[in-house]
């Protein structure tokens, strides 16, 4: 029979269950063999502790662009979120990760990777390291109505409110989400230039356009969408008036704003879309991130009313309709076949732009049924006398990708958008520039043999690779005794670190925090010395290992070199229970939360008294 000592140290918290730490033992049939020290942890619910604090912000709180808050249904987070080539403070659906599109808090601001959220009384502001800036989101201005929290509400709100008084909001995300390419159900739209004016997208292709959707204030849920040039606000600009469905949004008499509605579903994840001449409404179909996302509705629906909708190198028919022009293939063929194309053309062979013969190469299609010639800031006028002298001049540089001659020699740079074809005359013809499929033939018989020999070299590397890692590995090569894994004293000095990260101390020894095979982060306990035996030491151990219980955390491994004993645990990433009941840090923990603790424990103790086949007394 076994016999345990239980205490409570260490970075030991699972899933719900505290870490109930392993007991000194002797084993039942040598009362002679000195007591071993052995870890068996009981779970607790330290994590759902630890979740009631990430949604809030409390003042003199932070986070920096690693970390995020998380609503308390664990549907939203907030953090600083990749955003049309920058970090944005975003809110994002967490479980989608990159599917997710990123509700932008402030739109135009731009952060490094060393920004920080902060959070005082009077005041929610940003903090860039790098950039050495900051910007003041929220500020009571000493009007002595200071806040007491900031938090991410379920409905994927970020707010200021008062601790006292919640329905005293100082503060919100959804008055300012409107900067964005992206709106999520109950944020609003206004034609209050201070709280969400307009809902703008700048495309991160490279386009020579902008957009933004805002309200009509002559309709009753009316909206304009215009398109512009990005460098020239006052040059050519296309707009489109629509009207919001009423089952998709709240109108507001009098202030001329709508509100975009909740979904009536509580799973149902929906949010509207601004793309580059069209706006759409769409909702999640899919589990997790294996899915795609659906168009409940979009304006305009046909690219006859907006031929940007077809996205860069796509060309409205005079049927409505979208189709990459000759050479180009969908960038998203699976959007394509639901019926959004804003995402556009690639080439099917891509440019290739060396510092020698490189653009010899490179083709060109020519497009001679154009309804007019694109409209672009980057399009200039070459002085060419010749068709040859155009192309010439189109392919001296990278980034031309299309030229006409006609009285004169145009080149466009970078995409190209707003293309229609024409059905009857008049006719505007371009050269629309391809990438080449083949290669001279002296370059092409050099290329074959270069990839010969490299080859060949790589396979004799490759091998002498394999060899090594085989005779390297062999002789390091992890035993295995039943269920555990036996390493060696060497093998978890360097997984801790020489034993740098201690996580506690107790009565029987240290606890380190280290990585095993690369990416498994584990506790190591080093017991302290005795004088028990090797052999006696693996019987129980062993024993120990057959335990398998879901409130019980694995014990992984051990090392048995000499005198050194050591044991090798599941990580608790949750801390000790101690540090949420008595921490100044922890919130409090509710008797709900205290009810689960105990119950856990107590299942615990129930497995090691009545189901273990090895009877334990502790």
């Amino acid at each position: 029979m076994h016999a345990f000592q239980p205490t409570f140290q260490g970075n030991m918290a699972k899933d719900g269950n505290f870490l109930l730490e392993m007991m000194k033992h002797r084993h039942p049939m040598s009362s002679n063999f000195p007591t071993i020290l052995l870890f068996i942890f009981i779970q607790f619910a330290a994590s759902l502790a630890a979740a009631d604090a990430k949604d809030t912000l409390l003042s003199g709180q932070c986070i920096s662009r690693s970390e995020t808050l998380i609503s308390k249904s664990g549907v939203f987070e907030l953090g600083f979120f990749a955003y049309d080539g920058w970090y944005n403070l975003g809110i994002r659906y967490k479980n989608l990760v990159e599917r997710s599109p990123v509700f932008v808090v402030q739109y135009a601001l731009d952060f490094s990777d060393r920004a920080t959220l902060c959070f005082l009384k009077d005041k929610l502001y940003t903090i860039d390291d790098y950039y050495l800036s900051e910007y003041v989101l929220w500020s009571s201005e000493g009007n002595g109505s200071a806040a007491s929290v900031a938090i991410l509400l379920d409905t994927g709100n970020f707010v200021v409110r008062d601790e006292m008084n919640p329905s005293v909001v100082m503060w919100q995300s959804f008055d300012y989400q409107g900067r964005g390419d992206a709106l999520q159900p109950g944020a609003w739209i206004a034609s209050d230039t201070v709280t969400g004016a307009s809902i703008m997208t700048n495309t991160n292709d490279f386009s020579p356009y902008y957009c933004t959707l805002q309200i009509d204030k002559r309709r009753k849920r009316g909206f304009a969408i215009n398109v512009g040039r990005s460098y020239d606000f006052g040059g050519a600009s296309y707009g489109y008036h629509g009207t919001f469905p009423d089952w998709m949004v709240t109108y507001k008499e009098g202030v001329d704003s709508v509100q975009l509605n909740v979904p009536k579903s509580p799973n149902a994840i929906e949010f509207l879309k601004l793309e580059l001449g069209q706006v759409s409404f769409l909702r999640w179909s899919g589990n997790g991130n294996f899915g795609t996302w659906q168009t409940l509705w979009s304006f305009p629906s046909s690219c006859s009313i907006s031929p940007f909708i077809c996205g860069a190198f796509g060309a409205c028919t005079q049927a409505g309709k979208c189709r990459c022009i000759d050479g180009f293939k969908p960038t998203l063929a699976d959007e394509w076949d639901l019926g959004r194309f804003t995402s556009g053309c690639s080439s099917i062979h891509p440019m290739r732009c060396d510092a020698e013969n490189s653009f010899t190469t490179d083709t060109f299609v020519l497009l001679d049924n154009l309804q007019g010639l694109p409209v672009s800031e980057y399009a200039r006028d070459e002085p060419a006398t010749s068709s040859e002298e155009c192309k010439s001049a189109c392919l001296s540089s990278c980034y031309c990708t299309a030229y006409s001659y006609n009285s004169g020699c145009k080149i466009w740079q970078l995409k190209l958008h707003n293309l229609s074809l024409a059905d009857s005359p008049p006719y505007s013809s371009i050269y629309v520039r391809l990438g080449s499929s083949r290669e001279k033939k002296g370059l092409r018989k050099l290329q074959i043999v270069a990839l010969v020999f490299c080859l060949l070299v790589a396979i004799v590397a490759g091998g002498s690779l394999v060899f090594w890692l085989y005779k390297r590995l062999s002789s390091r090569k992890m035993k295995v005794e039943g269920f555990l894994v036996v390493y060696s004293y060497a093998q978890l000095k360097k997984a801790t670190g020489n034993f740098s990260y201690k996580l506690g101390e107790g009565g029987f020894g240290s606890v380190f925090k280290g990585m095993i095979a690369g990416s498994t982060v584990v506790a190591v306990k080093n017991l302290k010395r005795s004088g028990y035996g090797e052999k006696q030491f693996r019987t129980e151990v062993q024993t120990i290992g057959m335990i398998q219980q879901t409130n019980l955390v694995r014990l992984l491994g051990f090392c048995a070199e000499g005198t050194r004993r050591l044991l090798v645990y599941e990580y608790m990433v949750n801390g000790s229970l101690d540090s949420h009941l008595f921490s100044d840090n922890s919130s409090a923990l509710s008797w709900n939360l205290r009810y689960r603790i105990a119950a856990g424990i107590a299942k615990g103790l129930a497995y090691l008294h009545e189901a273990c086949n090895d009877c334990i007394i502790h």
